[in-house]
């Protein structure tokens, strides 16, 4: 084992210290969960497919929040008043969403690409908000941001 303590090493301590990675990370593993809770439903069980996609989507959210709340951004705030938080970012998101396709397509732009432009607008502004709001605490100044 190199690499001094834990035997990490200078990029294993790169990746845990940095929460940009831990956030995309994060995102990596809420969108997986989700698809595959999806895929198992809807084709494993035969679940209608809204019903599907419902329950898969609260599956990726849940999973974002917690991973987000514990180990992007650790908070020793109650996870009802970061839970309430990231709900309203959520909600935020989504008529975000709403607005920047449907405006976009307004002007010409295809519909795919006006989602994939919302989706990465979303991903910065949640990174920030994340940060600065929804997972604010004392205990973060133990990762290094």
């Amino acid at each position: 084992m190199s690499g001094g303590a834990g035997g990490v090493g200078p990029l294993g301590r790169w990746l845990c210290a940095s929460a940009g990675v831990r956030y995309a990370a994060a995102g990596g593993v809420s969108l997986a969960l989700d698809v595959a809770t999806l895929y198992a439903l809807r084709t494993g069980l035969g679940v209608h497919l809204v019903v599907a996609t419902s329950i898969a989507y609260v599956v990726g959210l849940v999973t974002n929040f917690l991973i987000n709340r514990y180990v992007v951004f650790p908070s020793e705030q109650t996870a009802l008043s970061s839970g309430a938080r990231y709900l309203s970012l959520v909600a935020f998101n989504y008529l975000a969403t709403i607005a920047l396709v449907s405006g976009l397509t307004l002007v010409s732009v295809p519909y795919l690409a006006a989602k994939f432009f919302a989706v990465a607008c979303t991903m910065l502004w949640n990174f920030l908000a994340y940060k600065h709001w929804v997972f604010t605490a004392s205990r973060r100044a133990q990762w290094k941001r």
